[in-house]
Formats: C-alpha cells, structure tokens, sequence
C-alpha cells in the first residue's frame, strides 16, 4: 500500500493556490503587486504556509504549499466563483483566475511587479513554484 510512503518525510502531499490576485483585490481594492496590498498577500500565503506546518506536526505528513500554473482550471474555477458570489468588477467578471503562472497575469502588470511579488512570495513557499512552461 502507498499510505505507508506518505509519513516520515518520504514524499510530499502539495497545497496549490490560486487567485491570490483576487483575494487581495477583493479584501484590499489593489493588486497583490501594489506596495500597500502586499503585507497583506504575504499575511494570507504566511497563514496557508503555517497551516501546511500545523498539518505536519499533526499527522507527520509533509504538507507544502506550491505556486501552481494551474491554467487547466482557471476557467472553471472562475465560473464557480462567480455563481458562488456572482459577478464582482475587477474580481470575478472575467473568465480566468490570476494563477501563480505568468501566462495569467492581467495584462496592465508590468513584468517587473509579477517577478517582484514572485520572488517575494517564494520566501514563504517551501514548495517553491510550478510552471509548466
């Protein structure tokens, strides 16, 4: 049986995220990239990431917190949030999610503030990020 391989440090069960961009628009009214929004991106992937830890201790399962492309569900991710919580400007009115990836970045992101908060939040990430490029 696999279960046996999942204790000890063996192997590694990942916790993805998405829509971090949203979250932080939502709750703050800017962009995770925006000076004044970032402590609060950082606040929300440090409690993911320390949730990842709890998990550990608990059960003695590396848990680890990744950045994820996932551009083979942003779309239904979308469209189930907004049937969740409806259309909401600047949030959830558009067909995609902000993933970890590049390939999903709004198109008013300079390069330079998607490898600013990258690099930001790949302090907290043990994971690091996924990229399917």
């Amino acid at each position: 049986p696999i279960d046996k391989l999942l204790y000890g440090g063996y192997s590694t069960i990942s916790l993805g995220y998405a829509g971090l961009y949203e979250c932080v628009k939502y709750m703050t009214g800017k962009s995770h990239t925006d000076e004044e929004a970032k402590p609060f991106a950082l606040a929300v992937m440090q409690k993911m990431n320390d949730k990842c830890l709890q998990w550990k201790t608990a059960e003695n399962i590396d848990y680890s917190l990744y950045g994820t492309p996932l551009e083979s569900t942003t779309y239904k991710f979308a469209k189930c949030l907004q049937k969740r919580f409806g259309v909401i400007p600047g949030i959830t009115d558009k067909s995609i999610i902000v993933s970890s990836s590049p390939s999903s970045m709004p198109v008013n992101w300079a390069w330079s503030d998607f490898f600013s908060i990258t690099f930001t939040l790949s302090t907290i990430l043990a994971g690091k990020f996924l990229d399917a490029n």
